[in-house]
């Protein structure tokens, strides 16, 4: 292990680097910080082909070369061509956002067992000792001894480059080169927020009013693949439609800007009518279409309606009675969930048909059928909002306007105003294209959103 203290130690550090691949730990300033808005502390760095290790202190109480500055590590990796494996991908590319070869050993794990590795923060497992002696410290890191970064990180390298080698399917490039970086690129848009009403609604968070911005971050390694979004202690997929939470977050662009929702309509019908090759009729929502069935009428009270939508959840999400198997599209879903249960029996895995990942039965928690089919649900959602959310960001490249949330079924952005006539036409586009129809929503503020 070396610890860069000299110009000669840099140069050794470089000419290593050269010659193998890596893996990487970055050591942010405070782990409570999102790493937007962080600052590096220290950067671990394992020469895979030779175990050479290196620590980088940049900004850390046992620095001595002052010359290592983190630009020049930043311009050093932009350009680095071999592989760089580490854990947590999406918080290295706030650091290294220019290189292409990163490598999520976490999400490898992730895919085999539908499990992660246990990572506590060293400021966690030290914090009591500090707090003793400080209080609570915001950089942490800066004060906890470099020889304790380097243990730490060598018991995560030791725990997890035993999946170095499973990174070449399919279903994990798509995961690791694709998902991981575009719920990157959400993250950095941050949400603006009204800081009085924010004081209001979380007292307890007045730390977070130092920035002009929350950001969120979004979690893939859960049980069904659909991802979490907590950061700061607010569950931003969550947030309260009822106490009036929701007003805090406004336009960046103040009066020439606005909120602007796009929820798919009838998201999960409509995905698994893809899924059986059914068409629903495109002058009616499906919700509208299944309710004439289950009602035997052309017109349907809007009571009716709502009655439509629960008799429908209730088929899709806990199996189809056999009255409603004579309906074609259910007892077309019948059928389908019959061929996966089939499956995910016989093989023990069921494969998904955007991304390819393996839904594994062992993962499965209280497996039976129905969970495993909710599960399967789920993550074909999470796939297809992933095509979206790639088109969306590719509509938004050359624009101000900004996609600030993303919460399963709809997609909140912050959009100015004078690119909202063109941006409107170009998001129904690629709603339209992938076989759904949106409703669209805008406001001042995302409690006030209004039908357009």
């Amino acid at each position: 292990m070396i610890i860069i203290d000299f110009q000669e130690q840099l140069t050794l550090f470089y000419n290593s680097c050269d010659k193998s691949d890596l893996f990487i730990i970055p050591i942010f300033l405070d782990d409570y910080n999102h790493p937007m808005v962080n600052e590096i502390s220290s950067l671990y760095v394992c020469c895979l082909n030779t175990q050479d290790e290196f620590i980088l202190p940049i900004d850390h109480h046992d620095k001595i070369l002052s010359e290592i500055s983190l630009k020049e590590i930043k311009s050093y990796f932009s350009t680095f061509q071999k592989n760089i494996f580490c854990i947590f991908k999406k918080n290295l590319l706030y650091l290294l956002e220019n290189n292409k070869n990163l490598i999520d050993l976490n999400l490898s794990l992730y895919l085999i067992t539908s499990k992660q590795i246990n990572v506590t923060p060293l400021s966690d497992l030290v914090s009591q000792f500090y707090e003793r002696s400080y209080g609570r410290l915001n950089k942490i890191n800066f004060l906890i001894p470099i020889t304790k970064h380097i243990e730490y990180c060598q018991k995560i390298k030791d725990s997890i480059l035993k999946y170095v080698s499973n990174y070449e399917s399919e279903c994990f490039r798509y995961y690791n080169d694709v998902v991981i970086s575009l719920l990157q690129q959400i993250e950095t848009s941050g949400l603006f927020y009204d800081k009085e009403l924010f004081k209001e609604f979380y007292p307890n968070k007045t730390n977070q009013l130092k920035y002009d911005y929350l950001y969120s971050q979004y979690n893939i390694f859960t049980a069904t693949g659909r991802p979490s979004n907590k950061f700061g202690g607010i569950n931003f997929a969550a947030l309260n439609k009822k106490t009036g939470l929701r007003k805090i977050f406004i336009s960046r662009f103040k009066d020439e800007g606005k909120l602007v929702e796009f929820d798919f309509d009838a998201y999960h019908l409509q995905l698994i009518a893809n899924e059986i090759k059914y068409k629903f009729p495109t002058d009616v929502n499906p919700h509208t279409y299944l309710g004439r069935q289950f009602f035997g009428k052309d017109n349907i009270s809007e009571e009716e309606y709502q009655q439509s939508k629960e008799i429908s959840f209730r088929l899709l999400y806990g199996g189809i009675d056999k009255d409603f198997e004579k309906i074609d599209f259910f007892g077309l879903v019948n059928q389908y969930i019959n061929k996966f249960w089939g499956e995910l029996n016989n093989n023990g895995e069921f494969i998904s048909p955007i991304f390819k990942r393996k839904l594994l039965k062992n993962t499965i928690d209280g497996f039976n059928k129905y969970t495993a089919w909710n599960y399967f649900i789920q993550l074909l959602e999470t796939e297809n909002s992933i095509i979206v959310i790639y088109q969306i960001l590719k509509a938004l490249k050359d624009k101000k306007s900004k996609l600030i949330l993303y919460t399963y079924d709809g997609f909140l952005f912050d959009v100015y105003n004078e690119e909202w006539d063109k941006l409107k036409m170009e998001l129904q586009i690629i709603f339209n294209n992938r076989g759904f129809h949106a409703k669209v929503k805008e406001g001042k503020n995302y409690n006030e959103l209004k039908t357009v």
